[in-house]
């Protein structure tokens, strides 16, 4: 199970050794080399990202807002391919909207832990 250290989460030795082991049929398998910059960016998207500050508050709202669309488009159109596919639509709405909020945010990023009311929440 990948462990919080700084910004993004590290991987135990038994994941890492998992990553190590790959499937290709020997040394005659063409690998292209990952940048530092393309690595960092793969970590953001593909590891665990811990909620800080109100982030699980502004997932709920998000979620809120989407199921009320849902709900109408569901009320004013007809069961459909496009129907089925604006709530695709709305679902992916959310999801990168999350995801936005997640890999961009960090516990440095300013105004992150105000919380109602003007306190700081950070100690």
């Amino acid at each position: 199970m990948p462990q919080q250290s700084g910004k993004y989460a590290v991987l135990n030795v038994e994941d890492q050794s998992k990553f190590e082991k790959r499937d290709a049929k020997g040394p005659h398998v063409k690998r292209y080399s990952v940048s530092d910059e393309a690595r960092d960016s793969l970590y953001n998207r593909f590891t665990h990202h811990p909620l800080i500050g109100d982030q699980g508050e502004r997932f709920a709202q998000l979620r809120l807002k989407a199921l009320e669309l849902a709900i109408l488009v569901n009320e004013l159109t007809p069961v459909s391919r496009e129907q089925s596919l604006a709530l695709t639509r709305l679902e992916e709405c959310v999801m990168h909207s999350i995801s936005a909020i997640v890999r961009n945010e960090t516990v440095d990023t300013p105004g992150i832990w105000k919380e109602v009311g003007g306190t700081d929440g950070k100690a």
